[in-house]
Formats: C-alpha cells, structure tokens, sequence
C-alpha cells in the first residue's frame, strides 16, 4: 500500500475495461436480436 495512486489507475483501467467489455457485449447481443428479427421477417 505504498502507492496508492498506482492501484487507483489500475482500478480505474479495470472499471474502463469492463464497461467497454459490457458496451461491445450489449451492442454484440443487440445485433443479434435484429438479425434475427430481420430474418424472421423476410
């Protein structure tokens, strides 16, 4: 626990790294649904 601010940057990567990691996953997920919505309609 000596450098705190080290942890704190490596905390704040993480954080920016699991919300990029949840947005692609969401947007992945979201295409899907409409690809197959599209499907089904045509």
């Amino acid at each position: 626990m000596a450098q705190p601010s080290v942890s704190e940057s490596w905390l704040r990567i993480g954080l920016q790294n699991a919300l990029v990691l949840a947005f692609g996953v969401a947007v992945a997920f979201g295409f899907q649904q409409l690809s197959t919505e599209t499907a089904r309609l045509y």
